[in-house]
């Protein structure tokens, strides 16, 4: 009754207005015509004989006054099923976008109440994060905030049987579609697909509740790996679940416990493992900047620093190397430079020259253990460079330690 109360005060400013200037109203006879059937049922003339009674001009008889579908102008309307009276504009009655906030506020209550409800579900508030989690996850928030396209309403507010369109983002395909929330809950409770309509026709589905478990073959709760790295909600079945189903899921990797989404079908069709140990993402685990920082002393200077910050130490990509014993430059990618343990040489060219090295050194010692003078001595001999006698003494520094131990 507050919109009723607003417009009552400001039919009476405009009454006044029209008193004072020695205006006498006349009775405004409304021309329902191009008003919808469903909302000239529920036209209340009583109430705005009175309140749009300015809209009848200053004349003693009866003026025909047309409702426009469009209309700014705020209206009285009854409801034909319980009698509440509100106050609305007709232009946002028929507008999808606002008309669960223009219809009738005791019935909207009521519906979201009583809105039959799945199998095991409990009936709450009628809200769709709360009753339909799994679709309320695709929410596309990008789309959905833009201004023009009329999404008045957020997520956590919005109700399941919303006549609202909003847009979807389908989790197989990446593709965004428009459809009103009512509808897509009625798709979802009807044949429990939780994709767009371009992957239901392709075969795709979450493995909803109708499908027998012999029909669609292994579930998830099959799989002793899957199982020790799923986070299910409560709301979740894993027998229900089939192996090759598109439901997003949340996981926790055993290795790195790292916490992400992904489908069921891209762990066990497409082969998708964790993100971080991939290097899919970038984090302090994976970071060539935090995990290798020998590496990335060794990177060209040509390279950027952002990209150098971007690159895991899982990445494919090829980097230009120089060494920093020899100078020499060389190429390689970043997994396969990460691939050679600290301290040891990654370039080739030194790479040789230690092997030339270590098996002469082979071929020609007498013992197992080698001291350093020796070492330096044989050098000497055969006139090795600065860098190659830096490179062997390291060496050999290393294979005496591991001797002592």
């Amino acid at each position: 009754m507050k919109l009723t109360r607003q417009a009552f005060l400001s039919a009476s400013s405009i009454h006044f207005l029209f008193k004072s200037s020695g205006c006498i109203f006349g009775k405004p006879h409304f021309n329902l015509s191009k008003l919808p059937a469903h909302l000239r049922s529920e036209f209340d003339s009583e109430n705005n004989m009175h309140f749009l009674q300015y809209l009848a001009g200053c004349r003693k008889d009866k003026a025909e006054v047309i409702v426009e579908p469009l209309w700014a102008h705020k209206v009285s309307w009854k409801c034909s099923t319980c009698g509440c009276t509100w106050s609305a504009r007709p232009a946002d009655r028929l507008n999808p976008q606002r008309s669960d906030a223009a219809s009738c506020p005791s019935c909207r209550l009521q519906k979201s109440t009583k809105h039959t409800l799945p199998q095991g579900k409990k009936a709450c508030c009628g809200s769709l994060v709360d009753t339909y989690p799994l679709l309320a996850s695709q929410w596309d928030l990008i789309r959905n905030n833009l201004p023009v396209n009329e999404v008045y309403t957020p997520l956590h507010a919005i109700s399941f049987n919303s006549n609202s369109l909003v847009w979807w983002i389908c989790p197989s395909c990446k593709e965004s579609w428009h459809e009103s929330v009512v509808s897509r809950v009625t798709k979802y409770e009807k044949d429990g697909a939780a994709v767009c309509s371009s992957c239901t026709s392709r075969g795709l589905s979450t493995g909803g509740t109708a499908i027998s478990t012999k029909e669609r073959g292994a579930v998830l709760s099959d799989d002793r790996h899957l199982m020790d790295e799923v986070l299910l909600r409560p709301h979740e079945d894993p027998s229900e679940i089939s192996l090759a189903s598109e439901m997003v899921l949340n996981w926790k990797c055993k290795r790195c416990e790292y916490e992400y989404q992904m489908s069921l079908a891209n762990r066990t069709v497409r082969y998708e493992q964790c993100p971080q140990c991939c290097g899919a993402v970038v984090t302090p685990l994976n970071s060539l900047c935090i995990q290798r920082p020998d590496v990335v002393k060794e990177v060209a200077k040509n390279i950027s620093r952002t990209k150098i910050l971007s690159m895991t130490i899982y990445d494919d990509r090829e980097l230009p190397f120089v060494c920093r014993s020899c100078l020499s430059p060389f190429s390689m990618t970043a997994r396969t430079r990460c691939g050679v343990p600290e301290g040891i040489p990654a370039c080739p060219k030194c790479f040789l020259s230690v092997s030339k090295a270590i098996g002469a050194h082979a071929h020609n010692r007498k013992s197992t253990h080698m001291t350093l003078s020796k070492v330096i001595a044989n050098n000497r001999k055969r006139k090795l460079t600065f860098n190659e006698m830096e490179v062997t003494k390291h060496l050999v520094r290393r294979t005496d330690r591991l001797l002592r131990d």
